[in-house]
């Protein structure tokens, strides 16, 4: 990060993914019913959106599972 006329300029731009998995239960959650996985993609992080309170664009999607909770889902 650098500093001028006393304001941050950020030099860096990241982007993450996250992978994530979710096992859908019967009533009682005692068994796994179905389940999806999938990924979150942030294309843009920085310290600019953090202080100007600026809306974080996620990306989220369905890459494999149950092809009924897909269209529930969809």
């Amino acid at each position: 990060m650098s500093i001028r006329k006393s304001k941050k300029i950020v030099t860096y731009d990241y982007n993450a993914k996250l992978l994530w998995k979710c096992d859908m239960g019967d009533e009682g959650n005692t068994k796994v019913i179905g389940s999806l996985e999938g990924e979150f993609f942030l294309p843009e992080i920085s310290n600019d959106i953090l202080d100007d309170d600026q809306e974080w664009d996620v990306q989220c999607s369905i890459k494999s599972g149950d092809e009924t909770l897909k269209k529930t889902l969809n």
